[in-house]
């Protein structure tokens, strides 16, 4: 079984409210998430035309914002980069992708 960490990073405390602005995907493959062993991982830093942040949250996350204008992609080039990198673990999205982490249920 293939397993999903996924971590993100925002520019305040709620996703509706301040940009995404990193994504990292770790895979992992074994019986459990506990036995399972790493296999591959895609880092992603997002640029918006606007930024929705906050002191509170850039100082939380230590991100510096300059730095993600200037090395991260747009959102529509991110898109094709995170669908393939999902399909390449999936079998083109006919096996599961077991999300694990902090604070997932279902």
């Amino acid at each position: 079984m293939k397993f999903l960490v996924l971590d993100t990073e925002l520019g305040g405390p709620s996703a509706d409210e301040f940009s995404l602005l990193t994504i990292c995907l770790k895979v992992f493959e074994g019986p459990t998430p506990k036995s399972a062993t790493y296999v591959d991982k895609l880092n992603l830093i997002l640029k918006h035309d606007i930024y929705r942040i906050s002191a509170q949250g850039m100082s939380v996350n230590q991100l510096d914002i300059a730095q993600i204008d200037k090395e991260g992609l747009t959102v529509k080039n991110a898109k094709p980069l995170l669908y393939n990198f999902l399909n390449s673990h999936s079998n083109q999205g006919k096996d599961r992708l077991q999300l694990v982490g902090q604070g997932v249920s279902g």
